[in-house]
């Protein structure tokens, strides 16, 4: 790794995360259900970078529309987990993107 390289630099360069983005990442704090999707999406949201993930039993389960389109359990509880942390990271950049215009 070069010396002004961190496991980040991909990301900032991304016109959706920039360093301002990947600033809100790293000081967003989430909470995630424990269930199986739920430690994909724990595992994802960390390597993204978020300040804080959670897992709570009271989190309310969103329904992953496209569950139908895995007939393995393994492979929907995988594609249910990344799906669950995209959303969490849209979240937290759209915020970043509506400040990014205002400006």
């Amino acid at each position: 790794m070069l010396p002004f390289e961190d496991r980040y630099t991909r990301q900032r360069q991304l016109a959706e995360v920039g360093v301002r983005g990947q600033e809100r990442l790293a000081a967003a704090s989430v909470r995630v259900c424990p269930d199986g999707p739920g430690r994909v999406e724990a595992t994802y949201l960390q390597r993204a970078g978020l300040g804080s993930v959670l897992q709570e039993a009271d989190v309310a389960r969103p329904e992953f529309a496209h569950a139908d389109e895995f007939a393995d359990p393994s492979a929907r509880q995988f594609a249910e987990g990344a799906w669950r942390a995209c959303r969490q990271i849209r979240r937290i950049l759209e915020s970043h993107v509506l400040d990014m215009e205002r400006s």
